[in-house]
């Protein structure tokens, strides 16, 4: 699980405009690289949780790297940023187990509802808890 914070924090510029679907973009373009499994993710407005599992020779530094880039350059001529994401790091946590995961899945999905933007998880836009984007979790995996 890997959190990572805006630069511009206490801003909702995440979830401002298309910004949401480019970080979706990012997301499952790594998964179809091939190099992480995608298990879920709330973007928050100023910062983003993501779970996934690394695969193949793919490292955690790579995806964060590739990601922070890709983003950066979809983003940059957008305020607030004037040329800066993300703040400089992430925070990382190793799940172990299927119980530690659904726990993980469960409190990034309830972030909204935590910060009132939303009565429910399903109901908040830019997350794997909402009916919508559901399927970006890649199930037959855990099995």
């Amino acid at each position: 699980m890997v959190t990572t914070c805006a630069a511009q924090r206490g801003t909702s510029w995440l979830v401002s405009d298309s910004n949401p679907s480019v970080l979706i973009e990012a997301m499952r373009w790594q998964r179809d690289q091939g190099g992480l499994r995608l298990l879920g993710y709330c973007i928050m407005p100023d910062h983003l949780h993501w779970i996934f599992c690394l695969t193949g020779d793919t490292t955690l530094s790579q995806v964060m790297k590739s990601f922070s880039s890709y983003t950066a350059r979809r983003l940059d001529c957008a305020p607030p940023n004037r040329g800066r994401i993300w703040q400089e790091g992430f925070y990382d946590h190793v799940i172990r187990g299927m119980r530690e995961y659904e726990a993980r899945l469960t409190y990034i999905h309830n972030n909204p509802v935590r910060a009132g933007l939303v009565g429910r998880a399903e109901d908040w836009p830019y997350s794997t808890a909402h009916p919508s984007l559901m399927s970006d979790i890649d199930r037959q995996w855990l099995v």
